[in-house]
């Protein structure tokens, strides 16, 4: 690594420690007892016989909520009592922080024993809404066509929504190591990062507008799937890793990965911390270090070109992510290089083949082909 990166990172790394005790959810003192709270529905999962929200109150604050017996559209302005819950801190040291986990998705605790006092439609024209209210359009129209619970994988590996997976089948995905799959990151943000680059240069964009344009449509995207932390920091990575290529460069740098390192850290310093950050920097960093090398060995066995490179980026991930997950969820799946190999192309053709379901709405037939696809 150039030596001038150091000295950022060490800066960063400082900050870091400085602001390890911010990352804090806000507590407001009507919080001690059960109280009125506004706010509207952003985001609505239907699981079992209960309404699993998301409400953004008007303070500013995101919460989650469970109705039951009854349905609210997103964008449904509400009126609750209910009792303000923040989420719980990890039992013992070196375990996973279900508060780190929700404040990575903006969470900023759970609405318990609510009971709903007024609702009113929402207002459409609200900027705030029009996210929230495509999220939602996009998931009616996948499961207009796909059974659960494909509709939800589905719509998880398109932009992180999962809150109707049955428990059984989350703890599925975890114990294969294919969880990654229903957050929005750096496997979504490269399908995107591949297509938008891949298009924009079919259209005469060039190199150098092909990685701009890319860049843009990177971030659109990952303020579509909710913005949260994960997105944000593989766009980064993404941003940085495509400027490469604009001006010329290696594009899969250990400059460009310690760059989107330092902004990350730099906006949001306790982050550096959290597991998630810890994951996707291991992650990319593992695939510098071992990809490359792997898929040399994998040349002499024989393997064909594609196989090896899949094999190789396989491997590789998991090098750099094994360690955290056993260490955080006493979780060592030796087996996940094959799930993952296996898994990690067909995400991708989902994805590009659901993008394309949803422009073809339009069309119900071509959508339904897609569909089928599916």
């Amino acid at each position: 690594v150039n030596r001038a990166v150091l000295v950022p990172v060490a800066l960063a790394f400082l900050a870091a420690v400085a602001a390890r005790g911010r990352m804090e959810t806000a507590v407001h003192p009507a919080d001690a007892r059960s109280t009125i709270y506004d706010g509207v529905i952003v985001e609505r999962a239907t699981s079992g016989d209960a309404d699993r929200l998301v409400v953004g109150l008007d303070d500013g604050r995101y919460v989650t909520a469970a109705l039951f017996a009854t349905t609210i559209a997103v964008g449904t302005r509400i009126r609750v009592r209910a009792r303000f819950e923040p989420p719980d801190q990890a039992r013992n040291d070196g375990e996973p922080s279900p508060r780190e986990f929700a404040l990575e998705r903006g969470l900023a605790g759970r609405l318990a024993r609510v009971h709903v006092l007024a609702r009113l439609p929402g207002d459409a024209r609200m900027p705030a809404l029009w996210l929230p209210l495509a999220r939602a359009w996009a998931g009616d129209r996948l499961r207009e066509r796909i059974a659960e619970p494909y509709a939800t994988i589905l719509a998880g590996a398109m932009w992180g929504e999962r809150g109707a997976l049955a428990p059984d089948l989350r703890a599925e995905f975890q114990d294969t190591g294919t969880v990654h799959i229903l957050v929005t990151a750096g496997l979504h943000l490269g399908v995107v990062t591949v297509l938008a680059v891949w298009l924009i240069g079919a259209c005469g964009g060039g190199r150098i507008g092909a990685s701009l344009g890319a860049i843009a449509i990177v971030w659109a995207y990952a303020i579509f799937s909710g913005a949260h932390l994960p997105s944000l920091r593989a766009a980064t990575m993404a941003s940085f890793f495509l400027l490469a290529r604009a001006s010329g460069r290696s594009a899969f740098t250990w400059n460009a990965l310690a760059a989107a390192a330092i902004v990350v850290v730099a906006i949001r310093p306790a982050s550096l911390f959290t597991l998630s950050f810890a994951l996707s920097f291991s992650c990319v960093g593992a695939i510098l270090l071992f990809a490359k090398p792997l898929a040399r060995g994998f040349e002499r066995l024989g393997l064909p070109e594609f196989a090896r490179e899949a094999l190789a980026l396989t491997v590789a991930t998991q090098a750099g992510t094994w360690p955290l997950t056993a260490a955080a969820f006493l979780v060592f799946a030796p087996y996940a290089i094959l799930a993952n190999a296996l898994v990690v192309p067909i995400v991708g053709v989902a994805m590009l083949v659901g993008f394309a379901e949803l422009a073809a709405t339009p069309i119900p037939l071509l959508a339904q082909m897609c569909a089928n696809v599916e």
